[in-house]
């Protein structure tokens, strides 16, 4: 939609983007593999005020995040240690 365009085509998204892969190690927060996109936890269709809320964002692999997109809901999220210094 066009409302995701100004999100995710801003500089903003790709600051915050850049952010929770390095606060994320570059790991899937969905599945542990590696991770290269970003991924609202709460849709920002559901969530506009969210969009940019990093506490809504975590990063995903592509898998991932597809499946999340076409409205598979994913099993618990698989924890793993954090950057200590975001």
């Amino acid at each position: 939609t066009v409302g995701d365009q100004r999100v995710y085509g801003s500089a903003r998204w790709q600051r915050l983007r850049a952010l929770v892969l390095e606060r994320d190690c570059y790991r899937c927060h969905w599945c542990g593999g590696p991770a290269s996109v970003a991924d609202h936890v709460v849709s920002i269709r559901v969530a506009p005020g969210r969009a940019f809320d990093p506490g809504n964002v975590v990063a995903a692999c592509v898998r991932c995040n597809t499946l999340r997109s076409n409205g598979r809901q994913l099993v618990a999220p698989v924890t793993y240690p954090k950057r200590s210094d975001w």
